[in-house]
């Protein structure tokens, strides 16, 4: 990370004609990232930027190994990025002194759950009903809104005031050819990182395996990976259980943190 900063491997500058898409581009010969994003200081440009220079964190082991093992596959593809959010976010929770400011940030923590859990289900069932649908022609926008929507309410099990239909314009990710359902791999890196977070704050694990185990992302299916490097056994549900205790446990502390504050202090 000081290496990329100090480098001004980061191009954060706000420009009228500059993508919102935020990305980390890695250049294997020359061993180098370059990050770019629209940088305003908020929570979701720390976590953005955080989410980045994981992957930039990512390519640096990968960068360990031969050109053909350096491909990292999309089930593997946002444990760096999903994880490095996880640290920065958990220290910011863990500095602030005010219960005030660290019910906002577990706001912001749990809203970063919802995107990666929730959300990704919600478009990979879209994607699935209109790859369905595509096979008997072609389809109206009034009807992918109607695909959109329902996939919607089934996720959040219709306890939204509102919806998006048009969510399906606005996604790039739905844009990208050569990887449909490009979605489930945030979910699944995510779990996998709240995994290892949830034992790393058990000292079960050192930073020295964490690297180990993504330098061999491109060499080695997730399953393998995870039993050499962390003896963690997938097929288990122990492991994801333990994912899912820990990000309910900012749930549960925002609960109980909101019950002793007046809700209107905080704006």
């Amino acid at each position: 990370v000081q290496t990329v900063i100090s480098n001004q491997w980061i191009d954060e500058e706000i420009r009228p004609d500059k993508s919102y898409i935020q990305n980390c581009t890695y250049f294997p010969k020359s061993k180098q990232s370059r990050i770019n994003m629209r940088y305003q200081g908020t929570f979701h440009c720390i976590s953005t930027l955080a989410h980045e220079l994981g992957h930039g964190y990512h390519y640096h082991h990968l960068s360990n190994q031969p050109a053909f093992s350096q491909f990292t596959p999309l089930s593997m593809a946002e444990i760096a990025s999903t994880f490095a959010e996880m640290l920065v976010t958990k220290c910011m929770i863990d500095r602030v002194k005010s219960v005030e400011e660290k019910i906002i940030l577990l706001d912001e923590k749990i809203k970063n759950t919802i995107t990666y859990l929730l959300k990704p289900y919600a478009n990979f069932l879209f994607q699935k009903k209109l790859y369905e649908e595509c096979r008997r022609g072609s389809i109206t926008a009034s009807r992918l809104n109607e695909f959109m929507i329902e996939a919607q309410k089934f996720v959040y099990r219709e306890s939204l005031s509102q919806y998006t239909p048009i969510t399906w314009i606005s996604n790039n990710l739905f844009y990208i050819p050569t990887n449909p359902f490009y979605n489930y791999q945030y979910s699944l890196g995510y779990l996998f990182s709240a995994g290892i977070h949830a034992q790393i704050q058990k000292n079960q694990f050192s930073s020295h395996q964490y690297d180990a185990f993504l330098q061999d992302t491109g060499c080695m299916n997730l399953e393998n990976l995870a039993e050499k490097h962390f003896n963690i056994e997938l097929g288990s549900l122990t492991f994801w259980q333990g994912s899912l205790d820990l990000l309910l446990s900012d749930i549960d502390l925002f609960l109980e943190l909101t019950n002793f504050i007046n809700p209107s202090k905080l704006f």
